[in-house]
C-alpha cells in the first residue's frame, strides 16, 4: 500500500510539473489582486545599524504601477530627512534643496510596480527591461493552426518552484549549479496569485509574506524583506485606505505638484547614515 501512494504522489507532482500557463494569463490573473483607483499605504522601514534599529514612515500614493507619490516626513534624531518623488511613466520627479525640480529614469530595482500593476502588457514590459524575461516574452501568440495537433510548450524561462513552502511559478531562467551570481526572477503563487519573490539583475531580492486584504480588492503584503550587499532591512505595512482622485491629489502624483515657493516642505534630502542612503538611492 504505501508504495501504491507513493507512485501516485509521483504521478500527480510530474503531472503537475507538466504544466504551467501561458506567463501572460499568470500576470492577468495577479493583476486582479491590485484593485482599483487611488490608494494610500504607509508603511515603516526598519534599518539595523550597528545593533540599533531606526524606524522611518513612508506615506504611498498609488494611482497604479506607472503613477505614484511618496512622501517621507523624519525627525528623529540622526535621521532627520524627507522625501518627495513622484513617479509617472518610467521617471521620477523631485525637488533639490535649492527648489529645483530634477527628473531621472526610476530606479530598476524598484519593486512597487510588481504589487500594483493593473495590466499585464505595461509588466511584462519592466520584466523584460528587468532581464528576468527575454525579449521573446514580448511576442504575441502564434495562430493555431491545427487545434488536434497543438501541443502546448513551457518555455524554458518559465516553470514550477517553491519559495517559502509555497509552489510558485517562476519566471526567469533557473541558476546554473555552481552560477556565483543569481539569476533575477519573478515567483509568484500558483494558488493565490500574488508575489512571493522579486529578484532583480544586481542580486537584490525582495520576499514577500503575511498577505491582507484590503478595499477596493487590493491584496499587500503585511511584511517584506529586502536583501541586499549582505545587509536586509525589513518593511511592515501599517495602514491601507482609499484616496479621492481629486484634482488637487493627481496633480500631487505629478511634476505639477512641486511649487518652489514650498521648497521647505517638498525638497528632498537624505540622512547621514550610510544603510539609509544607500537604500534609498537603490531603491526609491
Amino acid at each position: 500500500m504505501p508504495a501504491f501512494f507513493l507512485a501516485l504522489a509521483i504521478f500527480v507532482t510530474s503531472s503537475v510539473q507538466a504544466y504551467v500557463p501561458d506567463h501572460r494569463m499568470i500576470l492577468d490573473r495577479t493583476s486582479a489582486k491590485h484593485g482599483w483607483g487611488v490608494m494610500l499605504v504607509e508603511q515603516d522601514i526598519l534599518f539595523t545599524v550597528d545593533d540599533k534599529t531606526y524606524s522611518v514612515r513612508e506615506r504611498w500614493f498609488i494611482k497604479d504601477e506607472k503613477t505614484m507619490r511618496l512622501e517621507v516626513r523624519s525627525n528623529k534624531g540622526p535621521i532627520g530627512f524627507q522625501i518627495n518623488f513622484v513617479y509617472n511613466d518610467g521617471q521620477r520627479y523631485f525637488m533639490d534643496q535649492e527648489g529645483v525640480v530634477k527628473v531621472s529614469k526610476a530606479n530598476p530595482s524598484r519593486w512597487e510596480p510588481y504589487f500594483h500593476f493593473r495590466r499585464n502588457s505595461d509588466i511584462l514590459e519592466r520584466i523584460v527591461a528587468a532581464k528576468i524575461l527575454p525579449a521573446d516574452a514580448l511576442k504575441p501568440h502564434e495562430d493555431i493552426q491545427n487545434l488536434d495537433e497543438y501541443l502546448p510548450k513551457t518555455p524554458e524561462y518559465l516553470r514550477l518552484a517553491r519559495v517559502g513552502g509555497r509552489v510558485t511559478y517562476a519566471f526567469g531562467y533557473p541558476t546554473a549549479p555552481g552560477q556565483a551570481s543569481k539569476q533575477p526572477g519573478l515567483w509568484i503563487d500558483q494558488d493565490e496569485f500574488v508575489v512571493r519573490r522579486i529578484r532583480f539583475d544586481d542580486g537584490s531580492e525582495v520576499t514577500a509574506d503575511k498577505y491582507s486584504r484590503h478595499p477596493r480588492g487590493l491584496y499587500l503584503p503585511s511584511l517584506l524583506k529586502v536583501d541586499f550587499d549582505n545587509q536586509q532591512v525589513q518593511i511592515e505595512v501599517r495602514k491601507v485606505q482609499t484616496a479621492s482622485a481629486t484634482r488637487s491629489l493627481l496633480n500631487a502624483m505629478s511634476r505639477k505638484g512641486f511649487d518652489k515657493k514650498q521648497k521647505d516642505k517638498q525638497a528632498s534630502f537624505l540622512p547621514d547614515i550610510d544603510l539609509i542612503k544607500e537604500f534609498y538611492r537603490k531603491f526609491r
